[in-house]
């Protein structure tokens, strides 16, 4: 008999009343209620994951029997924030969702701070079928519509966020109604609302807008975020490269097209370049050099949030350090590997686990991620 779970099951310590500000106070007094230093992650385009799973590999075609259904609340800034959130970082997530929709409650019931911003249409929900081998298809909705007063809305509210927040994450794709220059044109407005404040921004999207903030900050370095996360496919779509060759290369152990090709993008004034390439780790590129970090081992269980995973750890590793608030008294070079460390732990665990479960601090394993120089991991043959 299939089962349907509409929420979320509270783990270590989560509760189901949530202590969000309702999107209507937040908005009408002005205060948002952004602790100092909080990672404050935006949603542009939120969505309900539904995973069904079956017990059976699919039939195109025939009947597929459902043996349980699972809803959360997703959207890659949504699974960043839930995993800084279970890091005991403070942490609060935006997006556009009216306070009836069940996106909303079921946000509430996380414990996760959140301020949703006007919507007038329900939040699109993706479906996701699991098969016993842990393969994945997933079909998802493109998203409704958002009304221009709805994203001017939208905007004030990250504006007056970059005045406290720590880092501002936007990531995902873009609802109808948004131009495929909206993450270009923030990563400006929010540099300007800060007004000063060390507020980092990062950017982890694809496709169109991603194109768009590449060929923007090719251009003008100054439209850099500090943070950019593509995969070898993204960062081909933003550099004009053989994105499926550099993944390619670097399962066959030849690290160099990923490096040379994260270093363009530091040459083009991003601060940070998280390269992440599957089961073979992640590259990270800065001013300061390059490195090189392999998984733990680990069975693969689904890919879904993995990348977003890999983001918040990469997060949770500089907010540990202090860095990112200015005030770490460690080297650039061990803050660095510290962040490139959680950033693969983080995914590696989210790969591990079932559906679009984003994992707890005590689910990764950074002990186990080893890390090395740039130089050193080039000259590496045969890296898994």
């Amino acid at each position: 008999m299939s089962s349907h779970s509409s929420s979320p099951t509270p783990q270590e310590g989560e509760t189901h009343e949530g202590s969000s500000p309702s999107g209507i106070e937040a908005l009408d007094s002005q205060s948002l209620r952004i602790p100092d230093n909080a990672v404050v992650t935006v949603t542009p385009n939120p969505c309900m994951d539904r995973t069904a799973a079956i017990s059976t590999p699919l039939d195109r075609g025939g009947v597929n029997r459902i043996t349980d259904v699972t809803d959360v609340p997703a959207g890659k800034g949504i699974n960043v924030a839930m995993a800084t959130y279970r890091a005991d970082e403070p942490t609060v997530a935006i997006a556009p969702a009216s306070a009836g929709d069940p996106f909303t409650s079921l946000v509430h019931k996380t414990g996760l701070s959140f301020v949703p911003t006007p919507a007038d249409h329900p939040v699109r929900v993706n479906l996701t079928v699991t098969e016993p081998d842990g393969t994945t298809t997933k079909l998802n909705e493109p998203g409704n519509p958002l009304e221009q007063d709805h994203v001017d809305t939208l905007t004030r509210v990250i504006s007056q966020a970059a005045q406290r927040a720590s880092w501002i994450v936007l990531s995902g794709s873009l609802p109808p109604g948004l131009p495929t220059s909206w993450y270009a044109d923030m990563v400006g407005a929010i540099r300007k609302s800060a007004d000063g404040h060390d507020v980092k921004i990062a950017v982890d999207t694809s496709d169109k807008p991603l194109e768009e903030l590449g060929a923007r900050m090719l251009k003008d370095p100054a439209v850099a975020p500090d943070l950019l996360k593509p995969n070898g496919f993204e960062i081909g779509q933003i550099l004009g490269l053989d994105g499926k060759n550099i993944e390619h290369e670097a399962s066959q152990g030849n690290l160099k097209p990923a490096t040379e090709a994260a270093k363009l993008l530091v040459d083009h004034g991003v601060r940070y370049v998280l390269l992440t390439l599957g089961a073979s780790g992640a590259v990270l590129a800065t001013q300061q050099g390059t490195w090189y970090a392999s998984p733990p081992p680990i069975t693969p269980v689904s890919t879904v949030g993995a990348g977003d995973s890999s983001l918040a750890g990469f997060i949770i590793g500089t907010q540990r350090s202090g860095h990112s608030n200015g005030t770490s008294s460690a080297t650039d070079s061990s803050v660095e590997k510290t962040a490139l460390r959680y950033a693969v732990a983080y995914g590696s665990a989210a790969t591990s686990l079932p559906g679009t479960t984003i994992p707890f601090p005590s689910q990764t394993q950074p002990e186990s991620v080893t890390v090395m120089a740039g130089a050193e991991a080039t000259a590496l043959k045969g890296v898994s």
